[in-house]
């Protein structure tokens, strides 16, 4: 009886699958007639031995970790391949690997592996793996709206208008730079469609007084890389295709130039050429296409370098003077009176003076900066000497509380020489509170004991710090 049941359940299995899978059904019925179309002269037992194997399999499915009764009473799902199917992908699978065997060994292990070899078949691997994860029972429902390229315009905006709040608390004294800067963002971020840079600025003005920090601040703001060059470096004809390239023929020409390679691996940095007009005059001459068009071309090789997604700002350290008796934040102001400093600029060693008239012209703004007055430094040095302070005491491994005596601002400030600007509140800084820092820690580093609080005193002209 038994047997029975199982024969007839087994029926029932096969009329199951072969409404389900029709096809598979088609190809055991064809094995079953093929005989009969073609007689067998050797081999007969030995094919209808397979075929009746095949009967068995295609009616019953695999049986990997069931029970085979089990296996044949219950009926196949819609959702469930037939074993010919299976058999298939399977196949199908083996093929593919094997021929990423023989790929990779055609390749060689010295040899570039193509793109698509890297992630077209990984890529389409890990959908399917990640598809197949998800059970049939599970809904996806997308809530929301994909953001436009309009939402996308919006949102930068908003991030624009932000710039110059910033740039104020972190330039401080130097309002009219935030302004500018700011108003020529936001005239390319309505003018998306110029080649030129997003921005190109000339920074002149005494040293110290935030021209380099001006770049720094812009990279973090904006969360750009940030490529910087001393133009100094490059004030000898011999020093100049290091940066831009050499000629074809000359030593080093078969190796790019420096300015192109960083461009090319960060196309939306902020690039800062620092001391431009100590450069050599050759060093800036592409300069002005990339001012003009956005395009820079390097000399050895001719590859090229697209600059119309990145802020480039130069400095200089011209119009001290200008700054101090005459200060103006009129561009055509500063335009005028950087000519007139190079038409006074002495001939000599500096000859490498390179600010030329064409090249000023092409650039977005060009911006005197403000000497710092002692208010100014007073509220820098306010800022900076609690992180100077917490900055020595984190390198010295402890955290103590820490109080400052009002007049150590005095006592530095009383000290500067501020047509330096803020270096030389660094300078003092380190000098003597550094010093006085480390006076007094260092007889609690050779008794081997942490302090708790520091008393940064300032007497006498003497800065002193006690800890306890």
């Amino acid at each position: 009886m038994a047997l029975v049941h199982a024969v007839g359940a087994l029926l029932t299995h096969s009329a199951a699958v072969t409404e389900r899978h029709p096809f598979d059904a088609a190809v055991v019925i064809v094995g079953c007639l093929l005989p009969r179309i073609f007689p067998l002269t050797v081999g007969r037992d030995l094919y209808w031995t397979a075929w009746w194997i095949l009967l068995v399999c295609w009616a019953v499915g695999g049986a990997e970790g069931t029970v085979l009764w089990d296996k044949v009473r219950r009926t196949p799902s819609p959702q469930e391949p037939g074993w010919w199917s299976r058999l298939c992908v399977r196949t199908g699978e083996c093929a593919r690997r094997i021929a990423g065997r023989v790929g990779a060994r055609t390749l060689g292990a010295g040899a570039p592996i193509p793109a698509n070899i890297l992630t077209a078949p990984r890529l389409s691997e890990a959908i399917q793996s990640e598809v197949c994860a998800v059970s049939p029972e599970v809904r996806v429902e997308w809530v929301g709206q994909p953001q436009t390229g309009a939402d996308r315009h919006v949102s930068d905006l908003r991030r624009l208008l932000t710039v110059e709040a910033t740039l104020k608390a972190r330039i401080v004294g130097q309002d009219h730079v935030a302004a500018a800067i700011t108003k020529a963002l936001l005239r390319r971020a309505v003018d998306s469609d110029s080649r030129r840079p997003v921005l190109s600025v000339l920074a002149a003005g005494p040293t110290g007084v935030g021209k380099s920090e001006t770049a720094k601040a812009l990279a973090e703001i904006l969360d750009r890389p940030l490529l910087a060059y001393d133009m100094a470096s490059f004030g000898e004809q011999h020093t100049v295709a290091a940066l831009i390239g050499a000629p074809p023929g000359y030593a080093g020409a078969e190796r790019c130039g420096r300015l192109v390679a960083d461009v090319q691996r960060h196309p939306n940095a902020v690039v800062l050429l620092d001391e431009i007009d100590k450069a050599h005059p050759t060093l800036l001459d592409p300069f002005m296409r990339v001012f003009e068009d956005g395009q820079f071309t390097e000399l050895s090789r001719g590859e090229s370098a697209n600059f119309g997604d990145t802020v480039v700002i130069a400095t200089t350290n011209l119009l001290q003077r200008e700054a101090t008796i005459s200060w103006s934040d009129d561009p055509a102001q500063v335009r005028r009176m950087l000519l007139q400093a190079r038409a006074g600029y002495p001939e000599g060693p500096s000859r490498s003076f390179s600010l030329r008239p064409e090249l000023i012209a092409r650039l977005d703004i060009t911006i005197l900066y403000r000497p710092l007055s002692a208010a100014v430094v007073e509220r820098i040095a306010h800022e900076y000497v609690p992180a100077f302070v917490h900055r020595i005491t984190t390198q010295m491994g402890i955290h103590p509380e820490v109080t400052v005596d009002a007049r150590l601002v005095d006592e530095i400030i009383g000290r500067l020489d501020l047509q330096f600007g803020v270096r030389e509140l660094k300078r003092v800084v380190g000098e003597r509170l550094g010093d006085a820092l480390v006076e007094g820690y260092l007889p609690w580093m050779m008794r081997g004991e942490i302090p708790v609080a520091v008393e940064v005193r300032a007497t006498s002209g003497q800065i002193t710090a006690v800890f306890r």
